[in-house]
């Protein structure tokens, strides 16, 4: 009996990038990005993780502009699952967030990408400024990623096309089909490089 093969290697839902265009007006604007990920492992893994966040423009702003890219996960084991977003109460940050903020007469093409392979710093204890931590990895079987973009523009600015990207990956990698001695991999794993 021939062995069916997903035409898709598991880790194709594990990252990508997801353009976000906003059309910055006065007051709050905010723009939801697709989902960056979603894994569903069926098993517990410690996953390592990639998040990145880039900004686009053409010409110069005429007025300052603040632009904050926030990424949250949701991650579960069995039947726990667990939401990393806040509403940006203060002192509550997302996973990761990215800022800039931008002065009139900026150019558009002169921003710096930012990313990170750590989340933001998040207090454990509200009575100790200094007791935080800085999450490396994350622990879960089901585990999914969104972004969001916040722009704060005084008037009307061109146009923004803000990339995000987020990627994950176990930090050990053994799969039991490894180790059947007929060496069926799943997931066209064999032919990589």
């Amino acid at each position: 009996m021939p062995v069916m093969q997903n035409p898709l290697a598991p880790w194709h839902m594990w990252g990508s990038s997801q353009i976000v265009r906003v059309n910055p007006v006065a007051g709050d604007n905010v723009q939801a990005s697709l989902q960056l990920l979603r894994v569903n492992y069926r098993r517990p893994e410690t996953w390592s993780f990639f998040f990145g966040a880039s900004v686009y423009g053409a010409g110069e702003l005429s007025d300052a502009l603040t632009i904050r890219v926030a990424i949250d996960i949701i991650t579960g084991v069995g039947r726990s699952v667990f939401s990393t977003e806040n509403q940006f109460l203060a002192g509550f940050p997302q996973f990761v967030t990215f800022f800039w903020n931008l002065a009139g007469g900026q150019n558009l093409t002169d921003l710096a990408k930012k990313w990170t392979t750590v989340g933001s710093r998040v207090q454990l204890d509200d009575t100790d400024a200094t007791d935080t931590i800085r999450p490396e990895w994350i622990v879960a079987e089901q585990l999914q990623a969104k972004a969001r973009v916040f722009v704060v523009a005084e008037r009307a600015e061109p146009e923004l096309t803000i990339e995000v990207t987020g990627f994950v990956a176990p930090r050990t990698h053994v799969r039991p089909e490894w180790f059947d001695d007929r060496n069926m991999f799943r997931g066209n794993e064999t032919g990589g490089t």
